[in-house]
């Protein structure tokens, strides 16, 4: 597999309004519009973060690919964090480096707050 970092998450997206204790959970709606001009195999949506623990993985969604099309990688994913977190991107595993894909859409938003027009990570490639 392959790694592609597609995406730096603002902080105002994922750690604004948060009470930040010892250890805290917080959920997000995530998806992801992918574009598969080649590779067969299966493609991740990930979550990466670091925080007192270290980095820290989620993986948001998991889609098989037969080579090209479009898939939607999504999920309201589950975060548990240590102390104060940072440096949250969304990255992309391709089954190999030779893997061909654009991102089309891509989308982030907290699931446990009402959101303004600033509340949510939406990029379009």
């Amino acid at each position: 597999m392959a790694e592609h970092q597609i995406a730096e998450v603002p902080e105002r997206i994922w750690l604004a309004g948060k009470k930040i204790a010892k250890v805290w959970n917080a959920q997000y709606n995530v998806a992801g519009w992918i574009n598969v001009i080649s590779g067969e195999g299966s493609f991740s949506l990930i979550a990466r973060y670091q925080d007192a623990n270290g980095i820290q993985e989620v993986v948001i969604d998991t889609a098989a690919s037969s080579g090209s099309g479009a898939l939607l990688l999504s999920n309201k994913a589950a975060f548990r964090f240590s102390g104060k977190a940072k440096n949250m991107v969304l990255v992309l595993k391709t089954p190999g480096k030779a893997a061909r894909f654009s991102v089309e859409e891509l989308y982030m938003q907290d699931a446990q707050t009402a959101q303004g027009v600033q509340g949510k990570l939406v990029a379009a490639y």
